[in-house]
């Protein structure tokens, strides 16, 4: 057989939406073809069918091609145009091939849609679209596309990032938001230094040089010409006799006068009003998928889970336990060293998957990470074994503080947990300085015993 007549028997199956078949028609098909065609009538429907089709898992990686050009490629929800039906085969064999690579439950849930997605397109980006009937100003239209109802598809954002499956190409923009929504749409206005009052009004004020008096510039206008109201001086010459004050504003509540108003930004989501400076900055960047999340697309991978916990005053191993030898030989010489070590086992990682989601998992521990983050110290070390330990090495801690942080670390599931039962299954155990025996004890097996008694 030549290469010709195998090229021809592997171009792949393609339907086209339109006048005949019906997108509905098409989501309702058991038999799918190997790439889409939208030939629709205008714009609006056109999003409409492609939003339909990424959000249905049996179409979500499939080739989808439109009939018109794609302007922007990257806020394009599409594959690219039918202007070339050679290069429309090429494209859809090339993204079937990448798909045979992918993990087996590749379609089960929204987030290994959405890094499957990027990985089948080499050189997509998960671009940023301005638009103003967003709360934050900006949204992403492929993670809408992907984000299977998520409430908030920012936060969803935040977890890919901080597990290190996206990565930043560009800055495209700097906005401000609001400390308490989030939100990107303010009202700014100047108000009285003073009291606060939003009737000030700008005016000239002058500053005689005989008296001292300042008053507006009205009040210095007399029938001769200027005069001072209150020493009554003629002023002829400005910076000899008299000149502008520094003041350029005046209150009409409280008649203060003052050179800069104070600017305060309303929020018109929350109604809460902030000072500009107090406005946190939020960098609007476009990304690409990671070594990580590619990673993560083919093998369908949960370590990067745990780059969650890593960022939390992370040590390597080796690192850590050098430090526990070296605090349970000072220990050994210098009673009064007091130190402690916890243990934490995440048990249920796969069973928290499977009963939600990989994207409901990451918030979960998302969470978790981030209260567990409010417990430890600055100088507090943690690290992990496996996919299943952390360690926390806790220097200049008491039994008793020790204590009462076991305690908290065993409440912290119950408040990351989901409103329908799903919760994350942690299991603590610690080692106080004080429990040390005699003779010589290295770190790998103190470790070993503390991993052994949450068995």
């Amino acid at each position: 057989m030549s290469v010709a007549t195998a090229t021809r028997r592997a171009l792949p199956t393609v339907l086209t939406v339109g006048s005949a078949l019906t997108i509905e028609e098409l989501l309702e098909a058991t038999e799918l073809p190997d790439a889409v065609v939208l030939d629709v009538p205008d714009q609006l429907a056109e999003r409409d069918c492609l939003v339909a089709l990424r959000n249905d898992s049996r179409f979500a990686l499939k080739p989808l091609f439109v009939n018109r050009p794609v302007d922007q490629p990257d806020l394009s929800l599409a594959d690219g145009n039918t202007a070339s039906m050679d290069s429309l085969h090429r494209q859809a064999a090339d993204i079937a091939e990448r798909c045979s690579t992918l993990a087996r439950d590749v379609l089960a849930d929204p987030e290994s849609r959405l890094l499957a997605f990027l990985h089948t397109r080499p050189g997509r980006m998960l671009a940023p679209y301005q638009d103003w009937r967003s709360e934050h100003l900006y949204r992403y239209p492929l993670l809408d596309a992907f984000d299977g109802g998520m409430p908030n598809s920012s936060d969803w954002l935040t977890t890919l990032l901080r597990r290190r499956l996206l990565e930043p190409v560009a800055l495209v923009d700097r906005i401000r938001a609001c400390p308490d929504c989030q939100g990107a749409h303010f009202s700014y206005i100047d108000q009285c230094t003073s009291c606060a009052s939003i009737d000030i009004s700008e005016t000239i004020f002058l500053h005689c040089y005989c008296c001292g008096h300042v008053a507006t510039q009205d009040a210095y206008i007399a029938g001769d010409g200027m005069r001072c109201p209150k020493c009554q001086t003629q002023l002829r010459h400005i910076g000899v006799d008299y000149d502008r004050a520094l003041e350029t504003y005046q209150c009409a509540t409280c008649t203060t006068r003052f050179a800069q108003p104070d600017i305060r930004a309303r929020c018109l989501h929350c109604d809460k009003r902030h000072a500009t400076l107090d406005l946190p900055e939020r960098r609007i960047h476009s990304y690409k998928l990671s070594s990580s999340g590619a990673l993560a697309a083919r093998t369908g991978n949960v370590g990067d889970l745990f780059a969650l916990i890593d960022d939390l005053n992370y040590a390597h191993l080796s690192y850590f336990e050098r430090t526990l030898d070296w605090q349970l030989d000072l220990r050994r010489r210098h009673r009064e060293v007091e130190f402690g070590v916890v243990c934490i086992r995440l048990s249920n990682i796969r069973e928290l998957i499977d009963a939600t989601s990989r994207a409901r998992a990451a918030q979960i521990i998302d969470a978790f990470a981030l209260r567990l983050r409010e417990l430890i110290r600055s100088t507090d070390l943690l690290t992990r074994s496996d996919d299943q330990h952390c360690w926390l090495f806790l220097p200049q801690t008491p039994p008793s503080g020790l204590a009462v942080l076991r305690e908290r670390i065993e409440a912290l599931p119950a408040l990351v947990s989901e409103a329908g039962g799903s919760t994350l299954s942690i299991a603590v155990s610690t080692f106080a300085s004080n429990e040390m025996r005699d003779g010589k004890m290295p770190a790998t097996l103190l470790m070993s015993e503390l991993r052994g008694a949450l068995s």
